[in-house]
């Protein structure tokens, strides 16, 4: 190598495998730049898969788990139903199925706002 620079530079760009390809930097200025932008990128991407892990178990934390067979029984609807509708389910559920005493959980999905069925 003709300086110094020159072995630091190849070193880095053979370490980080990111080769030499048919553009490679010519001046001293963008092969600070490539090696910067190397470094960088060595310590930025595995903190953004440590980030990508953490969000995935948050949602696990947030939203629960896989029930188990010894959780209590639920009741899942789903659609774009009416304030009528899920008031007559819910009040044909209790009284019939017994919601009240096995516990049993309702969760509602629906395109529409809670607000919506407060009324």
């Amino acid at each position: 190598f003709s300086t110094y620079f020159a072995f630091v530079y190849y070193a880095v760009v053979t370490m980080a495998t990111v080769g030499y390809g048919d553009f490679a930097p010519l001046s001293t200025l963008s092969r600070c730049y490539a090696m910067a932008a190397i470094l960088l990128t060595i310590a930025w991407v595995p903190r953004q898969f440590g980030n990508l892990a953490l969000a995935l178990a948050e949602d696990q934390q947030r939203f629960g788990r896989l029930p188990a067979t010894n959780d209590p029984p639920h009741v899942m609807l789903c659609g774009p139903f009416t304030r009528e509708q899920l008031r007559f389910f819910l009040s044909t559920f209790v009284e019939v199925g017994g919601l009240a005493e096995m516990r049993t959980k309702v969760v509602v999905l629906t395109p529409r706002a809670a607000s919506y069925y407060n009324g």
